[in-house]
């Protein structure tokens, strides 16, 4: 499979020369490169005394030490992206190498290892694992503000082809200006009944205000292993000061697992540069994840959890930003496995260029 990205790949590169050929004559694009660097500390101080100072990028969730670099090269009808990472002192790994085609306004190819966020989940969760991948990507847009995509994923070497046509997945997004936009996608699985499907919408109707909601169904075709979330956010701007509130809500088909939900109201205020934030958190659920488990654990009972947070996001100009601010979480007193509270000071310096 590998060696067909490759052909498709040069096929596709040979087809964009030929275009560039007959199309009329233009400025020669050049390669144009970008590159984010972030490193990130906390001082934690936890409630059985096992203080530390962590290596951690707490605000984006991320590795300590982080470096993106992004190079890019179009001529209007083709072109090719790669990104490529170090964390940690590890790396460089490629995260994205693709080319890709378009076909005047109506469809664009992608060949290679390549994502699409046309179908994200419009919300806070923001997903778009299902159109990433080594593969091919096709999306056609037939009227304006209607997207659809087809992605064949390409698995390993050796897989058969119904399992790599099994790991197709679809998907939809569709935007009215000012009024609303929606995106779904389903992705097929070659495990048996592991199919998934996302939707999601957002309200673009009013001035000021963020109201969006996510759905998420794991395991389609299994009525006893069905996983299912759901997330809402709603916030409204009043100048420089913007409340708002994102709910989770997860659960199991099977009543013997897991269920839960958090909520998190906060309000941020912006003064010049920087934007201040403070949130609670409030978590109930009846289960745990141990270390180095791959599921989890019912408890007998639901726990509750409460997390407080302030902090601040600062733009120093069109390059740098920081995040500094403390983070309490009591971690419920029920919790078996995390029965002690922590208290963080996270500080985070990014620099993009």
């Amino acid at each position: 499979m590998k060696k067909l990205v490759v052909l498709l790949l040069a096929l596709m590169m040979v087809g964009a020369v030929a275009f560039a050929q007959t199309a009329p004559a233009a400025a020669a694009p050049a390669i144009q490169f970008s590159d984010t660097m972030s490193v990130g500390v906390q001082g934690q101080f936890n409630g059985n005394s096992t203080n530390a100072i962590a290596s951690y990028d707490y605000w984006n969730n991320n590795s300590a030490m982080y470096n993106d670099l992004d190079l890019s090269y179009s001529s209007g009808n083709y072109g090719w992206f790669a990104e490529f990472d170090t964390q940690d002192g590890t790396g460089p790994t490629w995260d994205a190498m693709n080319g890709w085609l378009k076909f005047g306004s109506m469809a664009k190819l992608t060949v290679g290892w390549a994502w699409d966020t046309s179908f994200k989940t419009l919300g806070d969760v923001g997903y778009y694992s299902d159109f990433y991948g080594q593969g091919a990507i096709l999306d056609l847009y037939p009227v304006s503000g209607l997207t659809l995509g087809y992605f064949l994923h390409a698995t390993t070497t050796g897989d058969t082809a119904s399992n790599v046509m099994g790991s197709s997945a679809f998907g939809i997004a569709y935007a009215m200006p000012n009024t609303f936009k929606f995106n779904a996608t389903f992705k097929m699985s070659p495990n048996t009944n592991a199919d998934m499907a996302t939707a999601s919408v957002a309200v673009l109707a009013v001035q000021n205000l963020t109201a969006n909601a996510e759905a998420f169904m794991y395991n389609i075709g299994d009525s006893t292993a069905q996983e299912y979330k759901l997330t809402q956010t709603v916030a409204y701007a009043v100048g420089n000061i913007t409340p708002g509130v994102v709910a989770y809500e997860y659960s199991f088909a099977d009543s013997n697992v897991p269920f839960g939900f958090n909520v998190k109201p906060y309000v941020n205020y912006t003064m010049g540069n920087t934007t201040f934030t403070a949130y609670y958190k409030y978590y109930a659920d009846n289960y745990y994840v141990a270390t180095g488990a791959t599921s989890p654990t019912t408890l007998s009972s639901t726990t509750t959890r409460n997390e407080f947070a302030l902090y601040a996001k600062t733009l120093f100009d069109e390059h740098m930003t920081t995040w500094i601010g403390v983070v309490y979480d009591d971690k419920g007193s029920s919790d078996p496995l995390l029965n002690f509270s922590t208290f963080k000071v996270p500080l985070t310096v990014m620099y993009s260029f």
